[in-house]
């Protein structure tokens, strides 16, 4: 497809895409406007038949009096005779029947129950309306309501109560039909009017006939609904309104029939005119469209015909587009601009094939040349790869012996140091023992003092025991002669000497046992004193030993410090080794890459030779003068 027919048709596309979203917007406005006309028509045909029912109650009402006026009546109903009651209806019914208030009433007592038997049987509607009066029966009260006649057809109902006396005594349900209502809806609204039940039946209409033409299909109850329904070439413009009843729920749909043909029908001419012009204007608008296309692109089949002889070769082509000022003339302009530079690059390109197929012919001699050289150097650097090896490996080996000796020495200045805590500590130990030996020795010496001084004590009882030995010899003396009144002194005199005997003897025992003490204490003062020499002498001793050690330990020192020394020196010669072994490795390794290159740059260079070659006979395939 061409460029023309592809802007041609996607032009109309657009088009097309336009006038369908006008002709939307259009539609979605006219819908918008015919739900706003559906919610007034609902609104006004409510407001409508809400007028003329309550004219109808109106009406209704005003037939009440009659009733609550009617003494005789409301005394029957009192007394609930049955025959007054059917009399005084039967005179009402007479007197107002032709005023039209009611259709059919009915008449309850207080307790709910109808009083005439000639009456037809209410509904349940007609009897939940009579139910509510004695719950908010008042003399003024009067209740409306739509509700569902005997045969379920929708009615009006009015309810009012009867007093006697300002007493409730029941109450009339006055029944009406809704045509009148219907009518008078009719002549206000200028439409047709029907009341329809939930199964589509027909209750009441102005127009029965009407309803068997259009046969609306109805919603469910309950529902308001603005619609058109036609009949033949009749267009009628349908409100449905719900009825509710006795109980707020829904008994009928209002259906109201409106004619507008007329309408309809000017609507359809004016949707068939406005559908015409824009299918017009689309028409006008391609063949528009289409003409210029036409008259804009015939400078490009001009241009594609050049375009043609220049891709068979022909660089004497020219672009002539001095005539045109509008894009395809830029295109055309630049197409020649493009044309020239082509024809110097082709130029140039012939002048440099030439010169190209030359330095690819030197580039593959000296390629060869730098292969064999590449090869060479490869052998080299694979012997001083080998040899750094092994000086790797005897480097790692005397590193080894080295670290092992370090080791060696630690452990030396390890237990040096452990001997010499415990040459300390038993230095320590030696030096405590003397000052405890010395302690030993003046507590013996206070003991042999303390001795001396009990035997002078021991002197003095000594003393004291002669005399008192004494003292109880001439007691005793004494005493004999006193005869037998000194016998118990006497006795006591006894005791007494038997007392210092005993006395001096305990005191040559303990003299023995002080001087035995006196003894040994000199004896223990003697070791003590023979002890205490050794054990300064042990710690004069064991004080050199330490200086040994130290000595030993720093001499330890210092041949770990040479050892670490000629350790550290091991690994930087074992580091500096396997540095140049690696460096040997990458030079390997890039000498290998630098032979891969040689004899990539060796196929490339032929292949370049090649491709100058291939060059060469591209360029003869363009022409130019």
């Amino acid at each position: 497809m061409t460029i023309r027919k592809s802007v041609t048709l996607a032009a109309i596309l657009v088009t097309l895409l336009v006038a369908a979203a006008v002709i939307l917007v259009a539609r979605a406005g006219n819908a918008r406007l015919e739900a706003q006309l559906a919610h007034s028509v609902i609104s006004a045909s409510t407001l409508i038949w809400r007028q003329v029912t309550e004219r109808l109650f109106d009406h209704m009402t005003a037939g009440v009096a009659a009733f609550t006026d009617d003494f005789a009546l409301r005394q029957a109903v009192k007394t609930r005779d049955a025959a007054a009651v059917t009399a005084q209806l039967t005179a009402l019914t007479n007197l107002i029947g032709e005023q039209g208030y009611f259709d059919q009433l009915y008449l309850f007592d207080r307790s709910g129950q109808l009083l005439t038997n000639h009456q037809a049987t209410p509904s349940p509607d007609i009897a939940a309306v009579a139910a509510q009066l004695p719950d908010s029966a008042t003399e003024t009260t009067i209740t409306r309501h739509i509700g569902r006649s005997t045969v379920d057809e929708p009615v009006a109902l009015l309810a009012f109560p009867l007093f006697v006396r300002h007493e409730y005594i029941g109450g009339v349900v006055l029944q009406k039909s809704l045509t009148s209502a219907l009518a008078r809806f009719k002549a206000i609204a200028s439409t047709e009017v029907m009341l329809t039940g939930a199964s589509e039946q027909l209750f009441d209409a102005t127009q029965p006939a009407l309803f068997n033409i259009i046969k609306p299909h109805l919603p469910p109850l309950g529902s308001s609904l603005y619609t058109t329904l036609t009949s033949d070439t009749t267009s009628y413009a349908t409100v449905i309104l719900p009825l509710t009843g006795v109980d707020q729920q829904p008994i009928a749909h209002l259906v109201t029939l409106t004619d507008n043909s007329a309408a309809w029908a000017a609507q359809q001419r004016f949707e068939l005119i406005a559908y015409s012009g824009v299918g017009l204007l689309l028409l006008i608008a391609s063949y528009g469209l289409f003409w210029l296309m036409r008259h804009a692109l015939r400078p490009l089949n001009m241009a594609v015909a050049t375009v043609a002889a220049l891709a068979a070769g022909d660089l004497n082509v020219s672009f002539a587009a001095a005539e045109h000022q509008d894009e395809v003339g830029c295109l055309m302009r630049a197409l020649q601009s493009m044309v020239e530079r082509m024809r110097d690059i082709i130029r140039h390109l012939h002048r440099a094939s030439g010169e190209l197929h030359t330095a690819a012919g030197d580039l593959s001699t000296r390629a060869q040349t730098s292969n064999g050289q590449f090869d060479q150097q490869k052998m080299q650097t694979n012997h001083v790869e080998t040899a750094m090896r092994q000086l790797v490996t005897s480097a790692q080996e005397v590193s080894n012996h080295t670290n092992q000796a370090v080791v060696a020495t630690d452990e030396a200045r390890t237990r040096i140091a452990e001997s010499r805590a415990i040459l300390t500590e038993t230095t320590a130990l030696i030096a405590q023992l003397a000052d405890e030996i010395a302690q030993a020795e003046g507590v013996i010496t206070g003991l042999a003092q303390h001795s001396q001084a009990v035997g002078n004590v021991l002197e003095v009882i000594r003393h004291i025991a002669g005399q008192t030995n004494l003292l109880a010899l001439n007691a005793s003396i004494e005493a004999a002669r006193a005869g037998e009144y000194g016998r118990g002194f006497a006795v006591v005199a006894d005791e007494v000497r038997q007392l210092a005997i005993r006395t001096h003897q305990s005191i040559q025992e303990t003299e023995t046992m002080i001087a035995s003490l006196n003894t040994s204490s000199n004896t223990a003062v003697t070791v003590i004193h023979a002890n205490r020499a050794r054990a300064e002498q042990s710690v004069s001793h064991y004080s050199q030993a330490v200086e040994q050690l130290d000595a030993f330990a720093g001499a330890v020192v210092q041949l770990t410090d040479l050892i670490q020394q000629i350790a550290a020196a091991t690994d930087e010669e074992e580091q500096m080794a396997a540095e140049i072994a690696r460096a040997m490795e990458q030079i390997n390794q890039l000498a290998k890459q630098n032979a891969a290159l040689v004899a990539d740059n060796l196929v490339q260079s032929a292949q370049l030779n090649t491709l100058s070659d291939t060059l060469r006979e591209r360029v003869a395939y363009f022409h130019f003068d």
